[in-house]
């Protein structure tokens, strides 16, 4: 999926990384850059890399640097790190000085700066999704639990956005009780991986409530080592302690999905994995559209392209990347786009004169295009105007046929 310079190599192929990027890693801060990179490389081929949250990621958003390893304090240390640390204890009561300077080792302050709303990873992470649904598969960091499946997909990532971005003050001071942070939410449950055999009936209703045959989470560390399924391959678990200051013994691994097929990779040998097929749909026909943050009741209808190749490759699955969704899709709510009302896409409110191919984020929210005098139109806020969104879709309106085509887009177009 990378070539030997580690450039993406993985051509329309669908990337899934399911978080925890930052995990007491002394390169963390290098291996969120190769993500971002790889990113824009991958948007630019054809495919798209997903990058999910994972809870150390939240953690760092909201100020909790428990699991957080000294050398990804220093990843972040400058030449100015002293003196940006003693105007930090200026601040404070002389009696407590003494203490935070043993509390705040050098690149802290940058560090937490940058993971801020405003801060150049913060705002990054604010726009990735919690959980995406590829072909009827569910991915996700922690997990869904009972309590949580009813919200769906795209109710579950603007709910925890907001809690890291509008109602972050809130969050920060009750945080067990925000989706983000909760033991019960996408990123913190376990159920999936340690509940017992009679828990099958809890999960055929969270995936039938999500609109999916197969959950993939991370999170917990399988008791084998080694990638693999519950409930009759219903939950597949990918997490095999590849992470060696948490796991001694862990290995490397990814999941491949190919025409509907699992297959573990390790370094030094591939597995089959026995996941749930959907009723009455052929692998292959279940592979030809992706359908990212969806919510349960939404429906995407693919259109197969005879060019397009079908390579699936670790933790995701290759598709071809037009697909065509109705405008009677089912949507949490509707804005004026262009002085009208469009049904069926979430969109917030734009002005797109003249404007045929407006950029959409991973949810269908509209983003700023440049119209045909070559100037930028409104943003939703989800990212700086000047940068341009990362992985972004265009959204061609055709008022004739009624319906849209999502196309690949590339930053730089917009």
């Amino acid at each position: 999926m990378i070539d030997a310079n580690g450039r993406w190599a993985g051509g329309s192929t669908h990337f899934v990384q399911l978080g925890d990027v930052v995990d007491r890693g002394p390169d963390s801060r290098k291996a969120l850059d190769f993500l971002r990179r790889l990113e824009r490389e991958a948007q630019s081929a054809g495919g798209r890399v997903h990058v999910l949250l994972g809870n150390h990621e939240v953690a760092r958003m909201l100020g909790d640097l428990r699991l957080t390893a000294l050398a990804e304090y220093e990843a972040f240390a400058a030449s100015g790190s002293e003196a940006l640390r003693e105007r930090f204890l200026l601040t404070l009561k002389p009696a407590e000085r003494d203490e935070a300077l043993k509390q705040t080792p050098l690149g802290q302050i940058e560090m937490r700066q940058a993971f801020g709303r405003d801060g150049e990873y913060g705002k990054w992470l604010r726009q990735l999704p919690v959980t995406i649904k590829i072909n009827g598969i569910v991915f996700v960091h922690g997990g869904i639990s009972p309590a949580v499946a009813p919200l769906g997909c795209s109710a579950i990532n603007d709910q925890v956005r907001r809690e890291l971005t509008s109602d972050l003050d809130k969050t920060r001071t009750a945080p067990l009780a925000s989706l983000a942070a909760r033991v019960d939410g996408p990123l913190w449950y376990r159920g999936l991986a340690q509940e017992p055999d009679a828990f099958a009936p809890q999960v055929t209703d969270i995936l039938s409530k999500l609109g999916a045959r197969v959950i993939v989470i991370g999170h917990t560390v399988s008791t084998t080592g080694r990638i693999g399924t519950r409930f009759d391959g219903r939950v597949v678990q990918i997490d095999t302690g590849m992470q060696p200051a948490y796991v001694p013994n862990g290995r490397a691994s990814a999941l491949e999905i190919r025409r509907g097929e699992a297959t573990a990779i390790y370094v030094d040998r591939r597995e089959p994995v026995a996941i749930a097929k959907r009723d009455g749909v052929s692998d292959e026909e279940d592979l030809v559209g992706a359908d990212p943050c969806v919510g349960p009741r939404a429906s995407v209808t693919s259109r197969r392209r005879a060019d397009t190749l079908v390579r699936p490759y670790f933790f995701g699955v290759a598709a071809p990347f037009d697909t065509t969704r109705t405008l009677a899709d089912p949507v949490a709510h509707r804005d004026g786009v262009g002085g009208g009302q469009v049904a069926g896409l979430r969109l917030r409110s734009q002005t797109l004169p003249d404007e045929l191919r407006a950029v959409v984020d991973r949810e269908g929210h509209v983003l700023a295009a440049r119209c045909g005098d070559g100037q930028r139109t409104a943003r939703h806020g989800l990212d700086g105007a000047a940068r341009g969104h990362r992985l972004g879709l265009a959204l061609r309106l055709n008022a004739h046929r009624g319906r849209e085509t999502q196309r690949g887009h590339r930053k730089s177009d917009h």
